[in-house]
């Protein structure tokens, strides 16, 4: 689904212009127009490793301070959703173990574990995407990652791909 076009800024809320609101426990890292919430849903992700291993500085998302940070999918209404891409590597010197979860419900704490527990991102160096896509068996009002920082930034998410049929 394309939630590509709300906002891009500094804000912890980022609203899809279908509906879809994203929440983050954290702040955004400030720097410039870099960073934001947003960056997650704009498609840069799915390319944006080169042939020198690189990544522009403007794709991904990255929190301030410390972990765990969670990032919260609502959508307007119940979806269908078929699978959930995560690429949690957006540079050398920062990347987040996560765990990704989804719900039925539009509000509480009852979700179901997609991944398995915490997922490690250990040992990926640049020009190496890791994408972990789960099947999604179930109508769904909100999915939420979990992300532990494993460099010396914040959390940090290069794109989040959701997919409903």
């Amino acid at each position: 689904m394309d939630l590509s076009g709300g906002n891009l800024d500094r804000a912890a809320t980022y609203n899809a212009p279908d509906g879809t609101v994203v929440t983050s426990s954290a702040s955004t890292y400030s720097n410039g127009a870099l960073y934001y919430l947003g960056y997650i849903f704009d498609g840069s992700g799915q390319q944006c490793h080169t042939l020198s291993g690189g990544t522009s500085s403007s794709d991904y998302y990255l929190s301030t301070g410390g972990s765990p940070c969670t990032l919260t999918v609502k959508f307007p209404s119940a979806r269908r959703v078929t699978d959930v891409r995560v690429i949690p590597f957006s540079r050398s010197d920062t990347c987040s173990d996560f765990r990704l979860q989804a719900s039925g419900s539009a509000t509480g704490s009852s979700f179901t574990d997609l991944s398995g527990g915490r997922i490690s991102c250990s040992g990926y160096t640049h020009g190496v995407q890791f994408a972990a896509k789960q099947g999604v068996p179930m109508l769904t009002q909100r999915v939420q990652v979990t992300l532990w920082r494993q460099g010396s930034w914040g959390c940090s998410l290069q794109e989040l791909l959701i997919y409903s049929c």
